[in-house]
């Protein structure tokens, strides 16, 4: 329940802002061992845990230790799941009434477990009628790969999977009661997870594709209510979260200086870059 209601924090009405160092915890861990995390950075009023994606197959507790007149002394989370995989830690500060975020990942197990191997190729399925809303992660992810660049495409997909799971939780914890409400929330929470790609995502795939899509289902009554948006929006989140696609090679320019002097009237160039993987 509390992890319910943490996740409402995450994408609430206010503008959060977000720290990378606010947790203080393993990277890493052993399933079935537990993991200890605790609050380090700026204080605040209150805290809220939660570990994401919330299907871990584990447990997940948090205390926050406080003075005899209120004030918080400390605030610690543990985790331990036999279920190998990488989870994010979530820290929700309050104070004062303005909400930030600080998140940690934490890997399971190592590294995470080898893909399922592909099954073999059968029958062409059915195109994924996009009307239909139990059908929608299929036409999700099919869209994506269409209209997204290959590289760093799965990495934001499973960002904004993450962004829409938590404003879903949000909603059945009941931080928002309109659909409007959690449109508002999910569309703060995928921009604050993309960063700069943000931008790339809503021109070439949210205004292009899925936009139109949830306009025709509104027109046609199949998402008036908070239900039916919730029902929609976790098959997005499921599609998402179906996409494949290759890792972004980060590379840096090298200056290499090389000699003059001249052999039989061929003088290389005095100085020339070349690329080098960044490891």
């Amino acid at each position: 329940m509390r992890s319910r209601i943490l996740a409402g924090l995450l994408c609430g009405l206010f503008a959060a802002n977000v720290y990378a160092d606010g947790i203080v915890g393993p990277d890493q861990t052993e399933p079935g061992n537990l993991a200890v995390f605790r609050a380090g950075g700026v204080p605040a009023d209150d805290y809220k845990w939660a570990i994401l994606p919330e299907s871990s197959g584990g447990q997940f507790f948090s205390f926050t230790e406080r003075d005899g007149t209120g004030k918080v002394v400390s605030s610690t989370a543990i985790f331990a799941s036999s279920k190998p995989g990488k989870y994010s830690v979530v820290l929700a500060r309050v104070s004062g009434g303005t909400l930030a975020l600080d998140t940690h990942s934490l890997i399971n197990g190592g590294d995470e477990p080898p893909p399922e191997p592909e099954p073999e190729p059968g029958p062409t399925p059915p195109e994924p009628d996009p009307d239909k809303p139990s059908q929608w992660a299929a036409w999700i992810k099919q869209e994506v790969e269409r209209t997204m660049p290959a590289v760093g495409r799965s990495e934001d997909a499973r960002k904004i999977a993450t962004a829409i799971e938590a404003s879903i939780a949000a909603a059945n914890a009941g931080v928002y009661k309109s659909p409007r409400g959690l449109r508002i929330a999910i569309k703060q929470a995928t921009n604050q997870a993309l960063g700069e790609r943000a931008a790339v995502w809503e021109r070439q795939f949210d205004d292009a594709v899925l936009t139109p899509k949830l306009r025709k289902l509104l027109a046609d009554g199949k998402l008036a209510t908070i239900k039916q948006h919730i029902s929609v929006y976790t098959e997005i989140a499921r599609g998402l979260r179906l996409v494949t696609g290759t890792t972004a090679i980060r590379t840096s320019r090298v200056f290499i200086q090389q000699g003059s002097d001249c052999i039989d009237g061929n003088c290389p160039t005095p100085q020339s870059y070349q690329w080098r993987r960044v490891q």
